[in-house]
């Protein structure tokens, strides 16, 4: 999934559940072996838990997680085509 598709769903949902919801619908009404096989991963346990691992650790060490909807994301990276969606 391309970059510019992450970030539109991301600007059109209210939280990260809400993005992840839109995004499981509008697959489930594509139906392709790729859609099919992103929902796989979006259903997947451990790829929450690896999620939630990598929050923790990052709390833990006092690594700050910036969204590219915060504040302190770099200007100069938003208008970038690739820019990463998360840095940390």
């Amino acid at each position: 999934m391309s970059i510019n598709i992450k970030k539109k769903l991301i600007d059109e949902s209210i939280n990260t559940e809400s993005a992840f919801l839109k995004l499981r619908d509008d697959l489930k009404k594509i139906n392709t072996v790729s859609s099919n096989k992103i929902l796989n991963q979006i259903n997947s346990i451990s790829l929450l838990n690896d999620a939630e691992k990598i929050i923790k650790s990052c709390n833990d060490n006092d690594i700050k997680l910036v969204s590219y909807k915060d504040i302190g994301y770099p200007k100069n990276l938003f208008h970038c085509i690739d820019a990463p969606i998360l840095l940390y």
